[in-house]
């Protein structure tokens, strides 16, 4: 596996091999912080609506979303590269003396970067002891905070695909900017020889999306306050087999190191901000924290087997 390193700027671009996406060392001072976000989406076991009585309206994706690259660890999170000593001008060394003032040593962070889902997250396994609620996914990354008036959304799916194919998209995308032909029964393509096809010839096609599945969008971002901003799809399919589309689109002020909860009468999404210390680690070993689990305990599934719209955690 070929690697090397392309300095533009404050931003050193890894490219891993020509079919992947880049990864990014962001070059910070030791003061600085990254953050880790968590998200996990679970779905409420409900008996689903027909298209019929039903406005099926997907979200549609920012153009830019990110599709992120999954963590190598033989790349380190944080690179921190030796200052090149300082050199008194030999005129001057009579007079020359120890700076008082240390400048904050620099350090790569890499970031925009996902690490390995957890099939067996605390919260997941919480939330599947009630029979009511079906958990969906855990996905985890590592950004910096992005502008509060622009911010960098991530992808949260389990349909979506690659980058390239997502630039080709076609109408069975799952965010499209037209609503896609499954989700209205009244539009309907024709066929090969001109004639509409039948309503029941239209509900029998398979749908594009299964059951329980997601596609959305998360971005972090700070200002004066840091925000969480969540545009996510539930897709059902209802008895008749038509598929449902239920959509979550919010944001909000968020406390790091909380999990928060966006809510919608079909499914939630619950995430949580972490703040990364740039400091060298003790233990190299334990440069990634894996440990999830602060907050978990505060998490009710009984809670949130219903609609509500205050946090689930105390």
């Amino acid at each position: 596996m070929t690697r090397f390193k392309m300095t533009a700027g404050l931003v050193l671009t890894l490219a891993m091999c020509p079919d992947t996406t880049a990864q990014e060392y962001l070059r910070l001072a030791q003061d600085d912080v990254v953050y880790d976000v968590d998200v996990v989406v679970f779905a409420r076991r409900l008996q689903q609506p027909s298209v019929e009585t039903f406005n099926n309206a997907p979200l549609v994706a920012t153009d830019d979303r990110r599709f992120l690259p999954q963590w190598d660890p033989e790349w380190p999170l944080l690179n921190f590269p030796q200052p090149e000593p300082v050199e008194p001008n030999a005129t001057d060394q009579d007079e020359w003396q120890v700076p008082i003032e240390e400048t904050p040593q620099e350090v790569d962070a890499l970031v925009w970067v996902a690490f390995a889902s957890n099939p067996n997250h605390p919260v997941l396994q919480r939330l599947s002891v009630n029979p009511n609620l079906k958990p969906l996914l855990h996905q985890k990354w590592r950004q910096p905070a992005s502008a509060f008036l622009d911010p960098e959304y991530v992808t949260v799916s389990t349909v979506a695909t690659a980058p390239e194919a997502v630039a080709a998209a076609d109408a069975d995308s799952t965010f499209n900017t037209e609503t896609p032909a499954f989700d209205n029964p009244t539009s309907r393509t024709l066929d090969e020889d001109g004639t509409v096809p039948s309503l029941d010839d239209f509900f029998n096609t398979p749908p594009t999306n299964p059951d329980y599945s997601l596609d959305g969008q998360v971005a972090f971002s700070q200002q004066r306050f840091t925000h969480l901003h969540v545009k996510m799809n539930l897709f059902r399919i209802n008895q008749a087999g038509e598929s449902i589309v239920h959509a979550i689109s919010q944001q909000r002020r968020v406390k790091l190191g909380e999990w928060q909860y966006f809510d919608h009468q079909h499914f939630g999404v619950l995430a949580k901000v972490t703040e990364v210390s740039l400091q060298p680690p003790e233990n190299e070993e334990n440069e990634h924290e894996t440990d999830p689990v602060t907050g978990v305990d505060d998490i009710d599934p009984e809670r949130l087997s219903t609609h509500q719209t205050t946090n689930p955690s105390g």
